[in-house]
């Protein structure tokens, strides 16, 4: 059994098993902003925002991309 694994391996039949994280921490980040209107109207926006914990390159990506997207939906309305 052990040498058909072997073989197995050494021909490339057998996948390696993919590095995934096991969980995410992260925090919740409350935001608030006010947009002003014309005729002194104006209306108050508030949204939670999720930020994950950590200082890899994937998980600022990730950070980022959504402060963008939050961005962005914000000043379209």
């Amino acid at each position: 059994m052990a040498g058909a694994l072997a073989a197995a391996m050494t021909v490339g039949l057998v996948a390696a098993p993919k590095a995934e994280a096991s969980s995410a921490k992260y925090t919740v980040n409350h935001y608030r902003t006010v947009k002003k209107y014309k005729h002194g109207m104006k209306a108050t926006f508030s949204y939670q925002l999720p930020q994950l914990k950590g200082k890899s390159a994937a998980v600022k990506k990730t950070n980022k991309n959504k402060n963008k997207i939050m961005s962005t939906s914000s000043q379209q309305t």
